[in-house]
């Protein structure tokens, strides 16, 4: 049986197709259904917390509620049905849940009780014996989580005790078990989850040391996403250039860190000028991408970066021809980063392919690039008009 390839997917742990006869068909590229096959309810809006997105923008509540705006493919938004949401709607199966993580075709949250996945199960990444869960489903695992990475085929989870546990496709494991939670050895405890797929799991330990296990992981293009040294498949060995990683993202042929300290760093093809480095020059070695202060968040899409730093001001690099660098009518590629105007103080942001959304510190939502709400907007910010008033509070990356 062939491995699975990588897929150069956006701001993905990883995503990835399995092809060969052994195994089960990858999954047919994920369409929206009409959206008039479901009127959204217009939700009881409470604090959001926390923007979190992948093909929709995931919005969480202090009430524990979540709702949802753009594609909902394969349930990956928790809801019975797969339209396209041009209205924040609520998705009642992810109540109660603290944090999610959602690849194009599944999602896993966690709370002090329990692990829930959602969505396609073509590997058994959502922990399920057999077919997919349209609502958010427990997993069968020893101790609530701390931390949980969705990949494309495998789903990691950091619990309360530091020990690490995956479940989907692995390498070497009879198709059967891939549903099953399985225990990694050889790691001391373990602080969160970076990576997931057979291709490359990364995590960080309580020292915030990191530690990769799988092959040495190429993207399509030939690139490595991370320098792991040589070692036995299953068998996670140290590599200091992650170290203090508190977000890794593998897109456009590019690898981007953001580290606890605040800096962001990146390697990779940069022909979109993503790296931020003022050219479109390859690197072979991660490269300063230089904010001038410390980044609080990053938001990384399929060609542009952009960072939140203290103040609540936004930076943006990297291809600008949708409108992803707010830069009005000039649409160009930006290779260093250029200020996003005309924001109040923003608390927190996430990128989607070709968008960018941002929270700002009354609760309200903003967003630019190719997007639903900012379609028309032609690479001017747009507010996104919420049914009620939002308070944020400021919420980081763990």
């Amino acid at each position: 049986m062939r491995r699975p390839l990588a897929h150069h997917g956006v701001g993905l742990a990883l995503g990835l197709a399995v092809v060969g006869c052994s195994s089960p068909s990858p999954p047919e590229e994920p369409r929206p259904l009409e959206a008039d096959l479901y009127t959204p309810v217009v939700p009881h809006w409470g604090k959001v917390v926390d923007l979190a997105s992948n093909s929709a923008l995931f919005m969480h509540h202090d009430s524990g509620a979540w709702s949802v705006l753009g594609y909902a493919f394969n349930a990956t938004a928790g809801l019975l049905t797969l339209p396209l949401l041009d209205t924040p709607a609520r998705s009642p199966g992810l109540a109660g849940l603290d944090a999610i993580s959602v690849n194009f075709e599944y999602g896993c949250g966690y709370n002090e009780k329990e692990v829930r996945c959602w969505g396609s199960n073509s590997y058994g990444e959502v922990g399920q014996p057999a077919g997919g869960a349209r609502v958010p489903t427990p997993v069968d695992l020893p101790l609530p989580a701390v931390s949980i990475v969705a990949g494309a085929s495998l789903t990691l989870a950091v619990l309360t005790d530091g020990s690490v546990w995956h479940w989907g496709y692995y390498e070497g494991q009879p198709e059967a078990s891939w549903p099953v939670p399985v225990k990694q050895k050889g790691l001391a405890p373990i602080r969160r989850a970076l990576a997931a797929s057979w291709v490359l799991t990364c995590v960080v330990d309580e020292n915030e040391k990191a530690w990769c296990w799988g092959v040495d992981a190429y993207l399509d293009w030939g690139e490595e996403l991370v320098h792991v040294p040589e070692h036995e498949y299953d068998v996670p060995v140290r590599v200091p250039e992650l170290d203090g990683v508190k977000r890794i993202w593998f897109s456009g042929g590019n690898t981007i860190l953001h580290r606890v300290d605040g800096s962001l760093a990146g390697w990779g093809l940069n022909y979109s000028g993503m790296l931020g480095t003022g050219d479109k020059e390859p690197r072979e070695d991660y490269v300063p991408i230089d904010m001038g202060v410390p980044v609080i968040r990053a938001a990384v899409g399929g060609r542009h970066v952009c960072a939140l730093v203290e103040g609540g001001t936004v930076f943006c690099c990297g291809e600008g021809q949708y409108g992803q660098l707010a830069q009005g009518e000039d649409k160009t590629t930006h290779a260093s980063p250029v200020l996003v105007q005309g924001l109040p103080p923003i608390v927190t942001l996430t990128a989607t392919a070709d968008a960018t959304f941002a929270l700002d510190a009354s609760g309200g939502v903003w967003c630019w690039g190719a997007v639903w709400e900012c379609t028309d907007s032609d690479g001017a910010i747009q507010r996104i008009e919420l049914p009620s008033v939002l308070r944020a509070t400021n919420n980081q990356d763990p």
